[in-house]
Order: C-alpha cells, then sequence, then structure tokens
C-alpha cells in the first residue's frame, strides 16, 4: 500500500480542535499518527495497532474516563506503551504518577514535544532491534 505509514503515535483529545493541531504538526513524519476523541475507541486502537509506540492523552476527557483511568488501562493492555499526558490539569491529583512517563503543560510548546515523541519512538525501535 503506498504512501501507509505504521501508526506509532495516537493522541486522544474530547477537543477535535487540538486533535487537527496535532494531526496538522505530525503531518510531515515517517510514522503514522493515529488521533482519537473517544478514550474508550481509543483503548480499541491500541489493542488492534501493536506498532503503537507512544500514547498521548488529555487528562479532561468525555465517557466518564478521565486521562488518569485511561492511561491506566493503556498500561494493562501495553505496559511497553510511551504514555504521556499533556493537559492544563497535570498529574498533581493522580494516585500513581508512574502512568505517566511524560508530561505537557497546554498550551503546548510543540518543539519540545515533538522532540520528545521522536526522540521516544526511536530509542523504543532501537530497544526492539538489539
Amino acid at each position: 500500500m503506498e504512501g501507509f505509514k505504521e501508526p506509532r503515535l495516537l493522541f486522544v483529545d474530547d477537543e477535535s480542535t487540538m486533535l487537527r493541531c496535532y494531526a496538522r504538526l505530525y503531518a510531515g513524519k515517517e510514522y503514522g499518527v493515529l488521533t482519537c476523541q473517544d478514550p474508550v475507541s481509543a483503548l480499541e486502537i491500541i489493542r488492534q495497532n501493536s506498532s503503537l509506540v507512544v500514547v498521548v492523552s488529555d487528562y479532561q476527557m468525555g465517557n466518564g474516563m478521565n486521562g488518569e483511568m485511561f492511561l491506566n488501562e493503556v498500561r494493562n493492555i501495553r505496559p511497553d506503551i510511551i504514555r504521556m499526558l499533556a493537559s492544563t490539569y497535570g498529574t498533581a491529583d493522580f494516585k500513581d504518577p508512574s502512568l505517566v512517563q511524560f508530561e505537557f503543560q497546554k498550551p503546548v510548546a510543540t518543539s519540545l514535544m515533538m522532540k520528545i515523541t521522536d526522540d521516544s519512538i526511536q530509542d523504543y525501535i532501537d530497544n526492539k532491534l538489539k
């Protein structure tokens, strides 16, 4: 399939505007980027895409699931996935702060986010090949 990029990065946010921004920001990358507004649907995407390496989640989301609940489920499904939070709320109220390996405060410094996600994906791939 020409033009297909294996998905490596998933953004989960209930704000469609944020998801469109992330999609535009990462459009030129050599890896595929997926976006999802619903955390329950995002969990299904994670189950179906073993190539995913990084999940970036918002904290406040619909469907009765917040970012902490979502990232806990992600860890249960795929403990190897790198879990990141992009939120105005942060992890101060998390019962288990280890759910998040990287945290970005909104508004996100996009150059920093891109560097960290790119480096995380590359490190993950390099370690898998060893």
